[in-house]
């Protein structure tokens, strides 16, 4: 059950795409708990610009709830799809993900990010949760991804099924041999 006792979607035009994830934390009255909810597809992942996602298709509910003395906890869970590349044929393929993090935010005399809470500025309030997102969605991808049995690229496997066969070596690499030690 979510924490969160209302729930407000929110689709944008790739225009204002990174504007919709920033939340005025200061607007928010103590005790008071905020929903939120996207569809993060390949716009926000090309605007976002990391290096590990560039298409995508995760929902993402994100549970906001104000404490005292200007601290907030919030709540990310992430369901989805995206593409990365195969490890063993390089072509795309599709990678379900889930994920769940937590973020403590405070206000403080300048923003931080120390891993275990984000400090805002207190003079800003804002908490832009467009990287926090996407840092959720990358973590969440296994370490190894490949394709299921049979589905790589047929002529990328036949090459490095021949290039094992061959037992030559390429030789653009033939001259480090001459540096092995002996030891």
């Amino acid at each position: 059950m979510p924490c969160c006792y209302w729930k407000k979607a929110y689709l944008c035009t790739p225009m204002e795409t990174m504007d919709s994830y920033k939340v005025d934390l200061k607007s928010m009255t103590e005790g008071a708990v905020s929903h939120r909810s996207w569809v993060l597809e390949d716009a926000f992942f090309s605007a976002v610009g990391g290096a590990e996602i560039k298409q995508g298709n995760v929902n993402a509910d994100v549970c906001i709830v104000s404490h005292q003395n200007d601290c907030w906890d919030v709540e990310m869970t992430l369901a989805g799809t995206v593409k990365v590349e195969c490890d063993r044929c390089l072509g795309l393929m599709d990678q379900e993900i889930q994920a769940s993090e937590s973020l403590r935010v405070k206000l403080g005399d300048e923003a931080n990010d120390d891993g275990e809470v984000v400090t805002l500025a207190a003079n800003s309030g804002e908490l832009d949760l467009a990287w926090y997102l996407y840092e959720a969605a990358a973590l969440a991808i296994p370490i190894r991804h490949v394709h299921p049995d049979g589905a790589c690229d047929e002529g990328v496997i036949r090459h490095l099924r021949d290039e094992d066969r061959d037992g030559a070596t390429d030789p653009r690499w033939a001259a480090l041999t001459k540096l092995k030690v002996e030891s």
